[in-house]
């Protein structure tokens, strides 16, 4: 988890370069509405994660 912030932003990084959308964030209870992930909150963590671009926007 202490390095989960960067991983999110190279994530990002690295879909946007490659024309891959990134979904907007969304709350926890949008998340556990949602039929594709639900199952997979109630198994898994789900942790909150602030997001630090590591490039500016051109």
């Amino acid at each position: 988890m202490m390095n989960a912030a960067e991983a999110l932003a190279l994530w990002i990084d690295v879909a946007k370069e490659h024309g891959e959308e990134v979904p907007p964030p969304r709350v926890l209870t949008e998340l556990k509405r949602d039929t594709e992930i639900a199952e997979d909150i109630v198994r898994y963590m789900v942790a909150l994660i602030e997001h630090h671009p590591l490039r500016q926007a051109a």
